[in-house]
């Protein structure tokens, strides 16, 4: 965990930051530059105890927060004392590959929840857009230490011994989905889960949509994150249909909706549209 956090002086020409009110501005800084803020952009902490450290009551807190959280730059989980700046890696790359080694450490000082799945998941997205060096990096431990083995990554992990068992000339295993996802997969992986359900199925693969995939699969490239995704919109009365909104009586998720940008797949795993 660094000492120092930068603040790029084009904050205050951000329409997002300029749109704050005072004391949420002065509340974003804080968070940005506290001392226990890792170098990947998220720490363990209380919306009570953060209140207690400026010295405010926990209603002008909260009212603070929730102006900086619905732009979008600030996300908690309070069950799980669990803080997120989603931007945060964009305005403090690491410096050098020697960083990006370090941030196991920083992983393991972040709760267990799914905005700790969402770091894991920012910090391999972005990596991707640096160098290969940054990239080889990441510790291999980092993208299994934000939780337990889920059903789906055991699969996963069933998958590289059976690779492994192939490799040594043991019986060769049927074929299965690679953990990071293509395109293609994508969509059969939607029209498996989703349009089996009732939700339109998608039948072109267009220029436009590859591309938008594309883009999500850098920001959450694997399987078990998007069957995730698609099991929680099919869970949803909302997103499937099954009780539609009096003021969108025909409106239900597509996949163009899903793909548009990198939080609507988010606010599915974190139960918005529950």
């Amino acid at each position: 965990m660094g000492h120092y956090r930068k603040v790029d002086t084009r904050l205050w020409n951000d329409e997002k930051f300029r749109s704050l009110p005072d004391l949420a501005k002065l509340l974003f800084l804080f968070l940005l530059t506290h001392p226990h803020m890792t170098s990947i952009g998220a720490m363990r902490c209380s919306c009570v105890g953060l209140a207690a450290e400026l010295g405010w009551g926990e209603k002008v807190f909260r009212e603070a927060f929730r102006e900086v959280s619905g732009k979008g730059m600030a996300k908690v989980d309070e069950k799980a004392s669990c803080l997120l700046l989603p931007n945060f890696l964009k305005y403090n790359r690491p410096e050098s590959p020697n960083v990006v080694k370090s941030w196991l450490g920083c992983i393991d000082l972040i709760p267990e929840c799914t905005l700790k799945t969402e770091t894991v998941q920012r910090v391999k997205g972005f990596l991707e857009s640096l160098s290969e060096d940054f990239v080889k990096a990441l510790p291999k431990g980092f993208a299994e230490a934000f939780g337990k083995p889920s059903a789906n990554s055991e699969q996963e992990q069933e998958l590289e011994q059976e690779q492994e068992q192939e490799m040594d000339g043991g019986p060769p295993s049927a074929p299965r989905a690679s953990p990071e996802m293509t395109p293609q997969e994508f969509i059969e992986s939607w029209n498996e889960i989703c349009a089996s359900e009732g939700l339109p199925a998608v039948k072109d693969l267009s220029n436009g949509r590859r591309k938008k995939i594309a883009t999500r699969l850098r920001s959450y490239p694997t399987v078990a994150f998007w069957e995730q995704v698609f099991n929680g919109v099919n869970r949803s009365d909302f997103l499937s249909g099954r009780k539609p909104n009096p003021k969108h009586p025909n409106w239900r998720a597509t996949i163009d909706w899903l793909i548009e940008n990198d939080e609507n797949p988010l606010k599915v795993i974190e139960g918005a549209y529950a």
